[in-house]
Formats: structure tokens, sequence, C-alpha cells
């Protein structure tokens, strides 16, 4: 949309499906919550591993195109969140004897570092030869046809979003399969 001089509306209709999907998952899941926590309680080691298996489910059909790529990063993910201390029973995983791994590995170091790092290789690989181009932001309100195109696919991402944030364990894969 940015590229078709409607960056303007493309950020309207991120902020205000945002809104929405964050709102009406966080009052589902709440809503949800003790029948939910009763469930999980009663879970043992066979359905963990089923939702696991339904994780990782979820992270193939994430991947996109490349098979190899995706599952790099879903196998690099899990032995990075194997470091540090297990947190029911305080069992050492994967430290090497550094107490500084007991924590575990920030993510968020970890993301940003990679971010830096991919940045930093495409400035040296198309340094001088990228194009930029300056894109107008446009109108920012959204026509009748943006609101009626746009409400299905706000719908989609809430309910994805709200039934696979609990079994999966966090936000950032129903964000992923809603994308994909």
């Amino acid at each position: 949309m940015a590229l078709n001089g409607r960056a303007g509306v493309a950020l309207a209709t991120a902020a205000i499906g945002s809104w929405l999907a964050g709102t009406l998952a966080a009052l589902l899941v709440v809503w949800v919550a003790p029948w939910v926590a009763g469930i999980a309680s009663r879970l043992g080691p066979a359905e963990i591993f089923m939702l696991m298996v339904m994780a990782l489910g979820a992270v193939s059909a994430a991947i996109g195109k490349s098979t190899l790529r995706g599952m790099t990063a879903l196998f690099v993910g899990l032995a990075l969140a194997c470091v540090g201390a297990e947190s029911v029973t305080g069992v050492e995983r994967w430290t090497a004897g550094w107490p500084l791994l007991l924590d575990g590995i920030d993510m968020v170091l970890v993301a940003v570092g990679l971010f830096v790092v991919a940045e930093v290789l495409h400035a040296a690989m198309f340094e001088g030869r990228v194009r930029r181009t300056l894109n107008t932001v446009g109108r920012v309100r959204m026509s009748a046809q943006d609101w009626k195109r746009s409400w299905r696919p706000w719908l989609r991402g809430t309910v994805i979003g709200a039934l696979w944030c609990v079994p999966i364990g966090g936000i950032d894969m129903p964000t992923h399969v809603s994308y994909a």
C-alpha cells in the first residue's frame, strides 16, 4: 500500500486492527482464563508433549518458502530456550557451569543482535547500490471500501491470536500464523 501512495491508510488499518484484535483477544483470554487454568492443572506429560507438537506445527505453518531456514530457526530457538535453570525444579540445563547462564538468555538481546547483524550485512552487501524511494503518507482516513475490506482480517486475527495464545504460550506464533 505504501508503494501505491496509500501508506497513511495502511498505518490506519494496522493501528485500528491491532487495537481491535488486542482488546477483543485480551477480553476473551481473561474471560476463559479460569476455565483454561482448571484444564492446565490437570495436564500430564502426554498432554504437554502434544501441546509442544502443536506449537511445532504452528511454526511449520509460519515457516514460509524456505523449510530449511524455518527449521534451522526453530531448532536454534529451542536450543536457546534450554539454556538456564529449569523453572520448576531449578535443575541447571546447558549452562556449562557458568553462573551467568543460570537465568537463561535474554531473548530481547538475541533479537536485537540478530536485527543488527542483518542490517550490517545488508549495508555491507548493498552499499551504494540500493535505490531509496520516498513514500508519501497521503491520506490517513480509511474509505468505506477500506473498512469493508479490513474487518474480516481483523476478526480473523483476533480469533487466531486469542485461541492460540494460551496453548502455544505466547503472542509471537499466533501473529505469524495469522499473517501467513
